[in-house]
């Protein structure tokens, strides 16, 4: 007879079967006891399906389920595959944003309120006949509906828009509502672009977006604005997209808005509320205690749903009952219908009726800075195992204090406060909490993202950057999420990174500063891998005066390593080598080889990637004696990588090759597989430069496949580029110019403008060789351009000989010229070897000895 299988700890399949379970009751609205009840299995069951303790469920308990949540087809065939271990297939992601939040099945009245913002979004609908953005503006009285209405209506106009849809919620009731600027860089990765590429500016990232979205259909919801200043940047600029903003206030200074107030409800359609929230049968038994309920609670749709859900939670209760509640609390009532005050007295109302513990929760969940949180975090704060801890949320769920965040990117379930809730809970910790165990109660969150930052970042390989770590204080969650932590590193902390970022602030903030610079580091190395500029620089600034506040000089020097490569990647030179160099004298300072030896490496690369190859010799030379000296291999091994290159930039490919090959059985026996890709790519482009063509594909080959096995797109188009350049030599056009096509693709959906510019100059080469003039002028300069807004010289000067090969092939002698002489004047500048060929082209051609004469 099958048996269910039971567990001590959810493995990663488990997880994802409790997840989905979880994600689909989300989606119903239900609670796990109304599932329960659907699917005929008790509660328990339900809990330990959710929390992975169940390996294999019955397959009869699997339809049981399947029916209770209404699935069919591929959802269906997911959880049934998720119950038998099996991973389901899962559905490539569209190419269109789809970031609005799931409507509520149980949205009532406002049906007016909807048409009139259907109608006047829809496209070549009544607001078509003018040639701008049309702008719904909702607004309303905190608790009014006017989220729920927005999202609502967004979802009936989706079918509008089959280019996107956009949403963020902009936490205008928040002490610090979203910065435009973090918003759009939110906007422009849903929308494609590459961290890398993504501007600091306020106005360029505005610009950037508007360009992105010009032509396209879609919708932008802006959710909870704090002001018209704040949603102006985010407006797109096309007539073809829509914006529905809410908002407390009328946006009446936003110029073209369609203002809309959202009164309270009509008394048939609070009730009616009531009831779909606590039971239409007991309603209808009391209808008079239902309209003093809706009454008290002034109509508010929120303060509606807390009450409705206090009787959802307490079935033996009398409608009656609450009503008697309700009008003891006089002065409450007052307040509920006059500003804020108001819903603060309906949220008090559901949070004095939870037990102490729950009461707990929700007051110590506030004192966080993150704008969600994971069912550990709650353990944490409580020193609690996360099964409790996760009770204890979906009990806060079910009373509306808090919110169900759907699965995040690892498999963990989300929560989130609505913001004036967190306002609410913030004020209970402050007024309620012993200021003592408030204290221990963060620090013991804080110390839990500490060790499983810690853990991640230590099986991260940057291929760079060093790590150290404090004494701080770590708090162990339970196997299962460390385990999820451990498994996937990179994808953990691309869901936790925007919460990690707000730890290292928070923890600065309150004088954790060893967890602070500690759990900055950590960052650094994913921020480094993926790119991730927004939070890089916050997390490093926090964490580095967090160092310097505990006076930990070896922490300062390696947060100054991961500052400077920030502003290298950000292409500010004079900046980076400043951080470099402080980063240096504190390793030295230190008494740390290795820490020195990262620096001058950094500081190195640095000047080779602005051309002076006499600078960046200065410091890798003195870099290499050190790591000889101190016997650090694989220090010698990354040094010699950087020093193959700029001898390459010198013409000495005899000694860049000595220097690779050196390095290569050092980093295969470290094991750092990301530095090893590059090296392999490295010495497919030396071979390549030597015509040894099939070790060049060969060293390519096992770059790519590194690179795939570590998920690196970045690292794979650049091999790809490589691999084209190895075939257009060989004089395999069809498939040189497949390889660069598909790498072009790939570097500008990355948004890399380096790579863009080195895939352009290699086919504008191959478009000269098949004497296609006029496409191998335009990929030529394109690149050209490129590389003077990247501001790489050596560069510039070797696709201006290029250019001027085309435009002499074209017999645009004088235009020719023009470039190859400014070519030389750059590889003079540099001390670069290809002066003296350009120089002798020069001063053999007709233009030059006409000129001589």
């Amino acid at each position: 007879m099958q048996q269910e299988v039971h567990g001590a700890g959810p493995t990663p399949d488990q997880v994802l079967l409790g997840g989905l379970v979880r994600a689909h009751r989300a989606r119903l609205r239900l609670t796990q006891e109304e599932l329960a009840e659907r699917a005929g299995l008790s509660v328990r069951t339900l809990r330990n399906l959710e929390g992975g303790r169940i390996r294999r469920p019955y397959p009869d308990t699997t339809r049981r389920l399947a029916d209770a949540l209404q699935l069919t087809g591929r959802h269906r065939d997911q959880l049934e595959a998720a119950a038998r271990g099996v991973a389901p297939e899962v559905a490539p992601e569209p190419t269109a944003p789809s970031l609005l939040p799931p409507s509520v099945t149980d949205f009532t009245g406002r049906e007016e309120e909807v048409a009139n913002v259907v109608e006047l979004l829809t496209i070549d609908g009544p607001g078509e006949a003018v040639h701008a953005v049309v702008i719904s503006a909702v607004a309303g009285k905190p608790g009014i509906g006017k989220t729920t209405l927005a999202v609502h209506a967004a979802h009936r106009l989706r079918s509008e828009f089959p280019d996107g849809q956009l949403y963020v919620n902009l936490q205008g009731a928040q002490a610090r509502p979203l910065e435009p600027s973090e918003v759009l860089a939110r906007f422009l990765r849903a929308l494609g672009m590459h961290g890398s590429s993504i501007p600091d500016d306020l106005q360029e990232r505005a610009e950037r977006y508007r360009t992105l979205v010009a032509d396209r259909r879609l919708l932008v919801v802006l959710d909870n604005a704090a002001g018209e200043a704040q949603v102006r940047p985010l407006l797109p600029g096309s007539p073809t997209c829509r914006v529905l903003v809410t908002s407390r206030a009328r946006l009446t200074g936003l110029e073209g808005a369609h203002l809309l107030d959202l009164d309270i409800l009509p008394l048939e359609a609070a009730v009616q509320l009531l009831a779909r929230v606590a039971g239409p049968a007991r309603t209808a038994a009391e209808p008079d205690a239902a309209a003093t309920i809706v009454g008290s609670c002034g109509h508010l749709p929120l303060a509606i749903r807390i009450a409705g859900a206090r009787l959802a939670a307490r079935p033996t209760w009398s409608l009656a009952r609450l009503a008697e509640r309700l009008a003891d609390e006089h002065r409450r009532l007052d307040e509920l219908t006059v500003g804020d005050l108001e819903l603060r007295a309906s949220i008090a109302l559901s949070y004095h009726a939870l037990p102490d513990l729950h009461q707990q929760t929700f007051r110590r969940l506030g004192m966080l800075d993150t704008p969600d949180f994971a069912a550990w975090v709650a353990g944490a704060l409580l020193d609690l195992p996360t099964e409790q801890a996760e009770e204890l949320l979906e009990a806060l769920v079910d009373a509306h204090l808090l919110e169900a965040g759907g699965i995040d990117q690892a498999g963990q379930a989300r929560y989130r406060f609505h913001d004036l809730l967190r306002v609410f809970a913030r004020e209970r910790a402050v007024g309620d909490e012993d200021p003592a165990e408030a204290t221990a109660a963060l620090t013991r969150a804080i110390g839990g993202w500490l060790l499983l930052a810690g853990a991640a970042a230590d099986r991260v390989q940057s291929g760079t950057l060093g790590l150290v770590h404090g004494g701080g204080l770590r708090w162990r969650p339970d196997r299962a999420v460390a385990e999820l932590a451990a498994a996937d590193p990179l994808r953990w902390f691309e869901s936790e990174r925007v919460k990690l970022v707000a730890a290292v602030a928070q923890a600065a903030r309150v004088g954790l500063d060893e967890a602070a610079w500690d759990l900055a580091g950590c960052l650094a190395k994913c921020f480094a891998v993926r790119s991730w500029f927004d939070g890089w620089r916050t997390a490093q600034e926090a964490g580095l005066a967090a160092a310097r506040r505990a006076g930990h000089p070896s922490a300062q020097a390696h947060l100054l390593r991961g500052l400077g490569l920030f502003h290298q990647e950000r292409h500010e030179p004079t900046t980076a080598a400043a951080c470099y160099e402080e980063a240096r004298a504190l390793f030295a300072e230190v008494g740390d080889p290795a820490g020195e030896i990262g620096a001058l490496d950094d500081l190195g690369v640095l000047h080779q990637l602005c051309g002076r190859s006499d600078l960046a010799l200065a410091c890798l030379e003195p870099a290499l004696a050190l790591a000889v000296a101190t016997g650090d291999r694989v220090g010698e091994a990354t040094i010699r990588f950087s020093l193959a290159i700029v001898y390459l930039d010198q013409g000495d490919e005899d000694t860049a090759e000595a220097y690779l090959t050196w390095a290569r059985p050092v980093l295969q026996e470290s094991g750092d597989r990301y530095s090893l890709a590059q090296l392999h790519r490295k010495l497919g482009q030396l071979y390549r430069t030597q015509g040894r063509l099939e070790q060049a594909a060969a060293e390519l080959e096992r770059a790519l496949a590194l690179e795939r096995e570590l998920g690196d797109p970045l690292g794979q188009a650049l091999t790809v580029q490589a691999l084209g350049e190895v075939q257009r030599r060989r004089d395999h056009r069809p498939q040189a110019r497949a390889l660069l096509n598909r790498a072009l693709a790939d570097v500008v959906e990355l948004h890399y403008p380096y790579g863009e510019a080195l895939t352009l100059r290699s086919l504008g080469d191959l478009e000269l060789t098949d004497g296609r003039l006029g496409q191998a002028l335009d990929c030529l300069g394109r690149s050209l351009a490129l590389w003077r807004q990247l501001d790489r010289p050596r560069h510039q000067a070797l696709t201006l000989t290029s250019l001027g090969d085309a435009r002499a092939a074209a017999d645009d002698r004088p235009a020719a010229e023009s470039a190859w002489r400014e070519a030389l004047m750059i590889f003079q500048e540099l001390g670069a070897p290809d002066a003296a060929a350009l120089a002798e082209r020069l001063s053999t051609s007709p233009a030059t000895r006409a000129g001589r004469q």
